[in-house]
Parts: C-alpha cells; sequence; structure tokens
C-alpha cells in the first residue's frame, strides 16, 4: 500500500513538472523564444517552486493540511498564470506551439 501512496505522489509530482507543453522547460523556452528573458525567469521559477513544494508534501494527499493544500494551489496558479502570459506572446508573435502531451501523461 505504501508503495502505491508514493507512486500516486510521484505522478502527482511529474504531472505537475511535465504538464501542458512541456512544463517549465518548455515555458521557459518559449519565452526565450519571444525574447522575454525575465519572464522565463519568472515562468521557470514559479513553475519550479509549484513543483519543489509538492515534492515536499506527504506522499498522502488526505494526510496534508488545508494549508498546505492552499499554498500549492496559490503555487500552481502563479506558474499557470504565468504560462498564459507566455502562451499570449507566444501567439502574438506567430511561433509554433508545443503539442500538448497532458493527456497521454495522464493515461500511464
Amino acid at each position: 500500500m505504501a508503495a502505491d501512496i508514493k507512486l500516486s505522489h510521484a505522478r502527482e509530482f511529474t504531472n505537475l513538472e511535465a504538464g501542458p507543453n512541456a512544463g517549465a522547460v518548455g515555458f521557459w523556452f518559449k519565452a526565450i523564444q519571444v525574447g522575454d528573458p525575465q519572464l522565463a525567469v519568472d515562468v521557470w521559477d514559479a513553475t519550479i517552486m509549484a513543483e519543489h513544494y509538492l515534492s515536499l508534501l506527504d506522499n498522502d494527499p488526505m494526510n496534508r493540511t488545508f494549508d498546505e493544500e492552499q499554498a500549492l494551489a496559490d503555487l500552481v496558479a502563479k506558474a499557470k498564470a504565468l504560462q498564459a502570459q507566455v502562451d499570449a506572446k507566444v501567439a502574438g508573435a506567430n511561433l509554433p506551439k508545443f503539442p500538448d502531451v497532458t493527456p497521454a501523461i495522464h493515461e500511464r
């Protein structure tokens, strides 16, 4: 049972890390492509911070406190907002978009 909880937590972390459009690395690269190095740093920082915070939480989500869950939600929301800024700049620059691999990741 414990191994299953650890695997679930590892999947949770991986889904955040390798989310839509290639996760932190993909968004960093796209921000660089559109010539916004500060946005690249910001999106990298926010996404990695959310990933690392998640990795520190209890493997079993049922053992996490409300405050931990709220902090994680806030970190993920900040990362997603910055990722949306990157996507908006990419759309305005008419650059190719990375494919969304999220469904394939969640099927594993």
